[in-house]
């Protein structure tokens, strides 16, 4: 069975000290396991590279959506400040990358 009413949610929060990505989008309860192939470790191997101590990736698969976050910290990571990376985190607004 399909979905009535397929849908997505896409927020986008710049600011000058990092980025926040979020998307939800629903699926169908007949949808695959989410599992990691080839293209997401090449993505989280990229991050690791490029925003080494200054990203975090959530990904996360419910029998009716998806939700995917990436936060960026722009600039050097101050010292003693981690990248959020709890589930409380990725769903507001993040106060330590304005801070």
């Amino acid at each position: 069975a399909g979905l009535d009413c397929a849908w997505v949610s896409i927020d986008l929060v710049a600011r000058p000290a990092g980025l926040t990505f979020k998307i939800i989008n629903s699926q169908p309860p007949t949808a695959p396991a989410l599992r990691e192939g080839p293209g997401l470790r090449a993505v989280r191997q990229r991050l690791a590279h490029l925003y080494a101590g200054r990203h975090a990736l959530r990904i996360l698969a419910e029998p009716d959506t998806f939700f995917m976050a990436l936060v960026l910290r722009l600039g050097p990571a101050p010292t003693g400040t981690p990248v959020p990376t709890t589930d409380a985190a990725m769903l507001y607004p993040l106060t330590q990358l304005t801070a």
